[in-house]
């Protein structure tokens, strides 16, 4: 079939799914909605929206009007865009049908705290989409709020592609120090925390003075990553820190979890995280703040340890915990493996997806055939 992916082609989740559409043996057309960038190399077709536009406050008219004419060259089967907040926005301004949304990360979480025309786009957006589709309960209860049809949204977690994000085959911490590490996956943006993770550092790096840190730095504002740094340095734990400034691949994510004692993940607002999915997969016990999309599949003290997500404090004596008690660290790990691999393998979660396109598209010829 042909599918029409809208979406930031750089997130790593969009690439993931693209890639896994691919693979499945449809054909793949990917609209870029973020800054420039090369093809993916796993798209039939592609076009990088802000080749047309770059201009903020008109971009998106100017994106669906020319939009609408090429995809009446392309004519996908479906349209998939994802999150329902911009994308959606122009999947639905671009009218073709059927039309899928994946509402992700806090998505419809903070639509409250957004300007009031964000929340209007985001709504109508919804209504019109044939599915909605969720990548957490927290999400798909908030999806019902809004107005979506019972039948009409679901939860489809992306899951973990459990052949790159496996547990070590030897030393389960392959590294040539004995400091512990802990690792921040989550990157450096306002709902992520980052206040409470620099000062979640410090306290670890009081608790455990030779831990290290590691935390992304690629996708941070300049001036937000100033100020972390500056919280890292009033607390002395600057150099305990390590950065990393670029995206990494798949295998080298999964490298950085396997050489984490334990991978921290303190956002405000989640749905369910993918990052943390792979850390859990590849055998690194995690500690999480205790928001409810966490709650919904996070158990504390058997697959994670949970602490009140603007509780440094507690959130420091978690990761001192897993560190200081191996045994421990080894039960929660086994556990939230094993969770894994019973509720939460990409193949078996995204090959809803393909089942979904289907019915809609016959769903929609049948609707054509009628009208006739």
């Amino acid at each position: 079939m042909r599918v029409c992916l809208i979406a930031n082609m750089t997130s790593p989740h969009a690439r993931r799914q693209l890639a896994f559409t691919k693979r499945m043996g449809h054909e793949v057309q990917a609209v870029h909605t973020g800054p420039d960038c090369p093809p993916p190399e796993d798209a039939d077709r592609f076009v990088s929206l802000a080749s047309w536009c770059a201009v903020p406050k008109i971009r998106m008219a100017v994106w669906a009007a020319l939009l609408r004419p090429l995809l009446s060259v392309w004519r996908p089967e479906i349209v998939h865009a994802f999150p329902a907040a911009g994308p959606g926005w122009l999947g639905a301004a671009v009218r073709r049908r059927p039309y899928v949304i994946t509402a992700e990360g806090s998505d419809l979480l903070l639509m409250d705290s957004r300007p009031a025309w964000q929340g209007i786009l985001t709504r109508r957006a919804l209504g019109r989409a044939d599915h909605v589709v969720c990548v957490s309960r927290t999400l798909c209860q908030k999806a019902g709020e809004l107005g979506v049809p019972e039948d009409r949204r679901s939860v489809i977690w992306r899951g973990v592609d459990t052949s790159v994000f496996c547990p070590p085959e030897n030393d389960p911490r392959p590294r040539a120090d004995s400091a512990p590490r802990v690792f921040f996956p989550r990157p450096l943006f306002p709902v992520y925390n980052p206040e409470t993770m620099a000062e979640t550092a410090v306290r670890i790096h009081r608790l455990l003075p030779g831990a290290r840190m590691v935390f992304f730095s690629n996708r941070a504002a300049p001036a937000a990553l100033d100020a972390f740094r500056n919280a890292l340095a009033r607390g002395g734990a600057e150099g305990s820190a390590a950065f990393i400034g670029r995206f990494l691949s798949d295998k080298e994510m999964a490298e950085q979890y396997r050489a984490a004692d334990v991978t921290v993940s303190l956002s405000l607002s989640d749905s369910t995280p993918k990052s943390v999915q792979e850390a859990m997969a590849c055998g690194s016990p995690c500690v999480l703040g205790d928001i409810p999309a966490f709650q919904d599949w996070a158990r504390d003290g058997e697959n994670a340890l949970l602490a009140p997500v603007m509780d440094a404090d507690a959130a420091a004596r978690a990761v001192a915990r897993l560190v200081s008690a191996p045994p421990l660290a080894a039960r929660v790990s086994a556990c939230a493996l094993r969770f894994i691999r019973e509720n939460a393998r990409e193949e078996e979660t995204m090959s809803r997806l393909p089942v979904l396109y289907e019915r809609l598209i016959k769903k929609a010829k049948r609707a054509t055939s009628d009208a006739i």
